[in-house]
């Protein structure tokens, strides 16, 4: 039914709460799942695409991937970021090595668990700067660029101390060869 209605080809989910690997498919109507090794990252999609996996961790699931309908194929890093600051820098390293090897069009997109401006966040209160900060620094040193998007400005909602909050966590991003 998702697909039919909205002509989705390709989904990723980052953190799904259930067993998504036998129930989602069969009713959206994907054909073809792939999971990464900590259940974190879940990929649909339907007929035409082809990929390898180059690299599957607890973070990220690094694939090459091309469709029947392209011209192109390219790299696609669908990122799930833990929380701790010491598995984030593993994150940001992982994305530096990736960059000295990819010349091609390269995609990435998930849950970067910060926020990359404090815009992008609702109320007033400390954010962690340096890991806005870091961030941001990865995206730059891989010349990656947020893509536009439409829809909420926030892709989480929470309470923190009383108070309602809304985060912009989840993005996609890629590179100038990507956007060509």
């Amino acid at each position: 039914m998702l697909i039919r209605i909205h002509n989705i080809p390709f989904l990723a989910i980052m953190e799904p709460k259930l067993d998504i690997e036998h129930i989602f498919p069969s009713v959206v109507g994907f054909s073809l799942c792939l999971i990464n090794c900590n259940s974190k990252i879940c990929v649909f999609w339907t007929i035409g695409y082809h990929y390898n996996v180059l690299e599957n961790n607890e973070q990220l699931l690094h694939l090459d991937l091309t469709h029947d309908g392209w011209t192109f194929s390219g790299f696609v890093t669908l990122i799930y970021v833990q929380r701790t600051r010491r598995k984030r820098q593993q994150l940001w390293a992982d994305l530096d090595r990736l960059a000295l090897a990819s010349t091609r069009p390269w995609l990435w997109g998930g849950d970067f668990n910060t926020i990359s401006s404090l815009v992008a966040y609702s109320r007033a209160s400390q954010q962690h700067l340096r890991a806005i900060e870091n961030f941001n620094s990865a995206a730059y040193s891989c010349d990656m660029q947020e893509i536009n998007y439409t829809g909420s400005a926030f892709t989480r909602s929470g309470t923190r101390n009383g108070r309602i909050f809304h985060k912009r966590l989840d993005r996609i991003l890629a590179n100038q060869a990507w956007l060509e």
